[in-house]
């Protein structure tokens, strides 16, 4: 069955966003195997800033000399009531209006207390997944703790929670051989399913060091970009084409969705600052690396390495309406990040530029209401800031 339809008002304002546009159309084909196909030619909420911008609403600093002052912060989330958790040595709970309302855990391996803390929410609970623990653990909305349970060592990746009520785990990431492993566990610590991303292979710089090693993914080059939206599976794609896939499994297509997409050029000055860039942190902190020679240097970074045009999108995140924010390449624009958003259902709504350069890895949480990133100030102090959603008026 193969249908095509031009997206009327009607059908924009059902969308998770409720935009009005009819701009475009998006063709939807049921491809062999039941497979959903949305292919998307123009924006269909708005074609400019107008119709979507994130405005500045909140800056959390703590007070300083307090509990609440905020030091060294690498993550965040947020719950249903907009109360925003702040992980900085312990995890800081802030309400919606930016109050400090207390801490939540402590250092240390025994119950409610974790060595590390890669954070989300599932309503009104927090979850905590400890990668030097191998556990995550469950605390409600007190702060007290609830439960914990077995799960990985080792990985550095938020875990999340989809409104079935099941918690997605990293356990193992891409490696030559083997691919990325998503466990789904119930709330109650329970594995209800394993979700397998097959192996991909990316670019890398091997430098050789005194301790052995140091790789990094050559910049520019694609890898693999991985989120898992509120409906449940996993978001994923290979960003040499602008198409990104639903998986039930981690191996299925549930659904696909593409838009129209050029690659942008990447200019020479800018492989060469970017080059230049990995080349003076490894003179930093050669001693940190047991000594690395020039020559080694010389030899692993040259500015050749980098492909002369833009992957896709460098990144995937989800609110809890669904939408999904897709980062873009910002090309010259160092100061913004930059967006494409698109209903849960794969239609794309329209580009979106942030006020700010915004942090990825955990430092950004997004909500159908806000943004909400680990942000540092001119001088150099961290605050945590909320870019409220302003929609444009029907």
């Amino acid at each position: 069955m193969r249908y095509a339809f031009l997206l009327s008002i009607a059908l924009v304002t059902a969308c998770s966003r409720g935009e009005v546009a009819t701009r475009a159309a998006a063709v939807i084909d049921t491809l062999p195997g039941g497979v959903v196909r949305v292919r998307n030619t123009a924006p269909t909420g708005w074609t400019d800033s107008s119709g979507f911008r994130l405005v500045e609403d909140l800056t959390i600093t703590g007070t300083a000399g307090g509990t609440s002052e905020l030091a060294n912060p690498d993550g965040i989330a947020v719950d249903r009531r907009g109360r925003i958790y702040v992980v900085d040595g312990t995890i800081k709970l802030f309400g919606a209006d930016g109050s400090f309302i207390r801490t939540v855990g402590r250092d240390g391996a025994g119950p409610g207390e974790y060595r590390a803390a890669m954070i989300a929410t599932a309503g009104d609970q927090l979850l905590v997944q400890d990668p030097n623990l191998a556990r995550l653990t469950v605390f409600d909305s007190a702060g007290s703790f609830v439960r914990s349970w077995r799960t990985a060592c080792c990985m550095i990746a938020a875990p999340s929670a989809d409104t079935a009520g099941l918690v997605t785990v990293l356990t193992s990431g891409d490696a030559p051989a083997q691919g990325s492993r998503y466990v789904r566990y119930t709330l109650d610590g329970v594995v209800r399913d394993t979700l397998e991303l097959p192996p991909t292979t990316m670019t890398m710089w091997s430098l050789k060091t005194g301790y052995g090693g140091w790789r990094a993914v050559i910049p520019f080059t694609p890898r693999r970009e991985v989120t898992a939206p509120p409906g449940g599976g996993l978001l994923t794609g290979w960003p040499t084409e602008y198409t990104i896939v639903l998986s039930r499994t981690g191996r299925d297509s549930a659904r696909i969705f593409a838009r129209s997409w050029t690659p942008p050029p990447i200019s020479s000055a800018r492989r060469a600052a970017e080059t230049a860039r990995y080349r003076d942190f490894i003179i930093k902190h050669r001693q940190n690396l047991g000594g690395v020679e020039q020559s080694e240097i010389d030899r692993v970074f040259r500015e050749g390495d980098l492909p002369p045009t833009a992957p896709a999108y460098v990144g995937l995140a989800t609110d809890d309406a669904g939408t999904i924010w897709v980062t873009t390449d910002p090309g010259d624009d160092s100061l913004h990040t930059h967006f494409d958003l698109f209903t849960a259902e794969g239609i794309w709504l329209g580009a979106v530029r942030a006020p700010t350069r915004l942090r990825p890895y955990g430092m950004t949480a997004w909500t159908r209401e806000a943004v909400y990133s680990i942000q540092q100030t001119t001088e150099g102090l961290p605050v945590v800031k909320r870019y409220r959603v302003v929609r444009q008026a029907k």
